[in-house]
């Protein structure tokens, strides 16, 4: 039991020990310089490297945390915890070089530090003091670059000790790099060279778009234009170049630079896709929503002017609205509306782009020289990508054009078709109407005739009775009976009926094969409208004697009782 109690307490006495020892390690790791090899170009001073003080009130001096007793309690406070926003700090870090003598070396400060106060302590205890910063006339760096950078002393025997005081803003930047003099020349010599390929292929794409803009008068060309002259004077920022070329006397304006440019970026992105997509008409909800949106930033814009203590990089308002017009130009692709296409591919770009900036802010990730370029990289993909789809979208639209243009003329073509067809009708309608009525007359001056012959035939035969043995007059009445013959009229009608309406009567005896000549001729006098006085002087009946042959027809033919023979003799065509 005793032996076990032994175990218990020396498993814990071990525990406690190495605990303490790695405890101690790390606080000596912290505490200890970071070293400058022969063969290092530059290096990220890690944060367990770093020391901090809070200074509550701002005024605490050099010379006081110079002193051995400040110097303790300094060591208490390790950088790696969080620090307090809007609160001042003094930060100390040590470099120790193990290059050769010739080898210079280079500090470089986080480049939107706005006020700083650097001492760089040689081992003797002699410094040099430097007081740097956006709210500092340009003029005011020790080196004239568009970042905040320090020779450092070329001792190699001790250590060298960098005390900063500065003011630790949410969301800062607090990137300490160590670079030797020949790599920060080429570096920022590359970094001027890719800035300036970057503005170059900004501008030309600016150019390019205006010209576009005043030979096709379309407004998204120039609202292009001025987005592509918003996201460079916002990137400007970044970069620093804004300072060193445009108002490096006037530091003031740094203050403003970021509210500004970021909301000129976001105002003319969204007259451009408003412009692009026609959210006005297309979806009057998604435009009143993106007025809402631009009203929010808006006030916003006006509160960090008002206010420019509350102002932070890259506010959440002003991330996620980029992201609610991503998640529109998705929703129009949906929609099928292809020339968004490329406007989803520039903006996720320009998104993903803010979101990893704003992660470096909030102190989430490490700084690196790709996430130094990459809303660079993001602007210029954004700006190939927007220009792509307004070429898409005029390709778009001039099909849309064309085969509107082809519907229109297939409508035409259709219309023109459709009024020949009219005419042509009127024209057979207007030849049937009159062969109708060349037929009536034929009809009509048959009959004449017949009843004419009839009349002259009943008057001859009156004086035949008189003149019995008359021949001449027997021939006359001969040649008035072969004149009026049935069949020689019946034939010529016939033909004549025919051909106006498209074999009526060859097609109505393919029908009703049972039907005789006479019954063919009912149909066709019934047909052309006569009426059963006329039709019984054709056809030498009396007018009972038309109505009876009339029913006998519809019977041959299967034609209900409630249907006139008429219409069901309109019925064929």
């Amino acid at each position: 039991m005793r032996s076990s109690i032994l175990s218990v307490r020396s498993v814990r006495i071990l525990f406690i020990g190495c605990w303490v020892f790695l405890a101690a390690l790390q606080s000596a790791y912290a505490a200890g310089p970071v070293q400058l090899k022969k063969n290092f170009e530059d290096i990220l001073v890690p944060s367990d490297a770093i020391q901090g003080i809070e200074d509550p009130d701002g005024k605490l001096s050099f010379a006081a945390i110079n002193t051995l007793e400040f110097q303790k309690k300094i060591n208490t406070l390790p950088y790696g915890a969080k620090l307090k926003a809007d609160t001042y700090y003094w930060l100390k870090f040590s470099i120790l070089n193990e290059t050769d003598k010739e080898t210079n070396w280079i500090l470089q400060l986080p480049l939107h530090s706005e006020n700083l106060l650097v001492y760089i302590v040689r081992p003797d205890g002699s410094y040099n003091a430097y007081q740097t910063g956006q709210q500092l006339d340009f003029q005011t760096r020790s080196i004239d670059m568009r970042t905040l950078a320090f020779e450092l002393p070329p001792d190699h025997s001790a250590p060298i000790d960098v005390y900063v005081h500065l003011y630790h803003k949410e969301h800062s930047e607090l990137t300490f790099i160590a670079i030797n003099e020949k790599s920060y020349l080429e570096t920022h010599t590359k970094g001027y060279l890719f800035l300036g390929l970057i503005y170059g292929i900004l501008f030309l794409m600016a150019v390019y778009n205006l010209i576009l803009y005043f030979s096709i008068k379309e407004r998204t060309y120039i609202y292009y234009v001025l987005y592509i002259l918003s996201a460079a004077f916002f990137i400007s920022r970044k970069d620093g170049l804004a300072f060193q070329f445009l108002w490096p006397h006037a530091p003031q304006m740094n203050e403003y630079h970021h509210s500004v440019s970021l909301f000129l970026l976001l105002t003319t992105f969204l007259l451009y896709t408003n412009s692009f997509i026609d959210i006005k008409n297309t979806h009057p909800r998604i435009y009143l929503v993106n007025n809402i949106i631009l009203l929010i930033n808006f006030l916003h814009f006006v509160f960090t002017l008002i206010y420019p203590a509350y102002s932070s990089p890259l506010p959440m308002v002003s991330i996620c609205s980029f992201i609610y017009f991503l998640g529109v130009t998705v929703y129009y692709l949906n929609k099928n509306y292809k020339p968004v296409r490329y406007l989803v591919v520039g903006l996720s770009a320009m998104v993903m782009a803010l979101i990893v900036l704003k992660l470096m802010f909030l102190n989430l990730i490490e700084w690196n020289w790709f996430i130094e370029y990459v809303y660079n990289y993001a602007i210029v993909i954004d700006a190939i990508a927007m220009s792509l789809a307004m070429r898409d979208k005029l390709i778009y639209l001039r099909t849309k054009k064309e085969q509107a243009e082809q519907a229109k003329l297939e409508e035409e073509r259709l219309k023109t078709e459709n009024e020949l067809i009219q005419l042509k009708n009127l024209k057979l309608e207007s030849e049937v109407t009159h062969q109708n009525s060349q037929l009536a007359a034929f009809a009509t001056n048959s009959v004449q005739k017949m009843e004419f012959l009839n009349r002259l035939k009943k008057e001859l035969e009156d004086i035949s009775t008189e003149v019995p043995d008359n021949a001449a007059l027997k021939k006359l009445i001969k040649n008035i009976d072969k004149e009026s013959d049935f069949d020689n009229h019946w034939e010529q009608f016939q033909l004549n009926f025919d051909k106006a309406h498209n074999n009526f009567l060859a097609r109505l005896k393919e029908s009703y094969p049972s039907l005789k000549p006479g019954d063919l001729m009912l149909c066709a006098y019934t047909k052309l409208g006569k009426s059963n006085k006329e039709i019984g002087t054709l056809l030498n009946i009396t007018i009972s004697g038309v109505e009876k042959k009339r029913l006998r027809l519809k019977e041959k033919m299967n034609v209900s009782p409630e249907i006139s023979l008429f219409d069901f003799l309109l019925q064929i065509k």
